[in-house]
């Protein structure tokens, strides 16, 4: 067998794998559920408990690499007594739609109030996959009312329910399979190159799951009875400690507060 069949033959099976993986996480839906905000079902390639079983694998890393747990009791306490009514309403929600407990909330959310990474007070919220959602004391000393801190657990929430941490891990294990063959085939340099067409495609992306989550939050926290406004006023602070400043959106993983301002400003509680 000559060396250029032999090439020919590693170039075709470097590309099998990688078109196997990319199609196999595209194509795999483990766990499928309902997304009102494109009124479609969805689905991702891990199953529930898979997710779950994550969310408890890296909460205690990110916990520690977020300072830890604020050792205020009261404070811990009220945020998780805000975070499980919007679940009580979630759930509610959920059976007005006749998903039977299986497309939403099949999870075990937990609300924790973060100390922040050092030096500077980190003002920041997210959420694991399979419930973990937490704030920052950063963030929640800044936050005055019931309102406002509902409106950043309602958009962590939505997160959990619209499984977008889930997405991006199997988003980042495609391009991974993609970066892998381009190393293979063409060397280092062409596989720098498309680390960053990756990460900006991955920018994008999150920033779509950003606007998904404003209005799923949205529309959760109305349903609550809480007062939507306190949402944009997150924003607001949020603009005003300048977020985003100097960054173009585009290059941005979070679009910016003004946008998220004018897009919730234009939205209307559901009637009930």
């Amino acid at each position: 067998m000559s060396d250029e069949v032999r090439l020919w033959l590693a170039i075709a099976g470097v590309v099998a794998v990688v078109v196997g993986v990319f199609v196999f996480l595209a194509v795999y839906k483990a766990d499928r559920y309902y997304n009102p905000i494109t009124g479609r079902w969805e689905g991702v390639a891990l199953s529930v408990t898979e997710q779950v079983e994550l969310g408890n694998r890296y909460a205690p890393v990110y916990e520690r690499e977020h300072g830890g747990l604020y050792p205020d009791r009261a404070l811990q306490g009220r945020v998780s007594r805000l975070g499980q009514r919007l679940i009580q309403v979630l759930r509610r929600w959920e059976r007005s739609l006749g998903l039977g407990g299986a497309g939403w909330t099949p999870f075990s959310f937990r609300f924790r109030v973060l100390v922040g990474a050092p030096p500077q007070p980190e003002v920041n919220a997210f959420a694991l996959p399979g419930g973990p959602v937490y704030i920052t004391y950063g963030l929640l000393s800044r936050l005055r009312t019931d309102d406002q801190i509902a409106g950043v657990l309602g958009h962590e929430i939505g997160h959990v329910v619209l499984r977008h941490t889930t997405e991006g891990l199997a988003t980042a294990l495609r391009l991974n399979a993609v970066l892998w063959g381009i190393q293979r085939l063409l060397g280092g340099e062409a596989a720098q190159v498309a680390q960053i067409g990756a990460a900006l495609l991955s920018l994008k992306y999150s920033r779509d799951q950003e606007r998904e989550a404003d209005r799923f939050g949205f529309e959760l926290v109305c349903r609550a009875g809480y007062d939507p406004r306190g949402m944009i006023e997150v924003f607001r602070i949020l603009q005003g400690l300048g977020a985003s400043s100097g960054v173009l959106e585009f290059l941005s993983t979070h679009p910016d507060p003004g946008n998220r301002i004018r897009a919730l400003s234009a939205l209307r509680c559901p009637r009930r």
